[in-house]
């Protein structure tokens, strides 16, 4: 397996989701999310790069556990700049996306992180919403 930093494309749609949500509040609360991190670091527009800069620095953790790099890429790094003109992408699209920056996200102690396990949460519960919206899950047989 190979570990590498996601794309910017990856990180907005990931970021244009989380708006999403929760202005729309597909998702449920997110209140404990905040209170983890920052009681003001709220699912808005005006701190998508404080995000972003969230996802980006635990992914390039990751790749540094997997390649035993030490802090080199952190420190060499630009700030994450978010694009406001990303589409909103649909509950597809944004689990996929979660789903491809968890997997690159995941290595050593990156997987241990409060930041890495409630994404993951997070990607359970999208996908839970998702699965139960399916036509598929609506047809088949109920619970005995």
């Amino acid at each position: 397996m190979s570990a590498y930093v996601v794309s910017d494309k990856t990180i907005n749609t990931i970021i244009a989701g989380l708006i999403t949500a929760n202005e729309n509040g597909y998702f449920g609360p997110l209140d404990l999310f905040y209170r983890n991190y920052n009681e003001n670091l709220k699912f808005k527009k005006e701190n998508a790069e404080q995000i972003g800069n969230m996802l980006l620095d635990l992914n390039i953790f990751s790749v540094e556990q997997r390649y035993k790099r030490g802090d080199s890429m952190t420190k060499n790094r630009d700030l994450f700049v978010y694009d406001e003109k990303t589409p909103t992408p649909d509950m597809y699209h944004f689990i996929k996306a979660l789903s491809c920056y968890l997997y690159q996200s995941c290595e050593g102690l990156a997987r241990d992180t409060k930041l890495f396990n409630d994404l993951y949460d997070m990607r359970n519960r999208i996908a839970y919403v998702i699965l139960n919206k399916s036509e598929r899950y609506m047809d088949a047989p109920g619970w005995e």
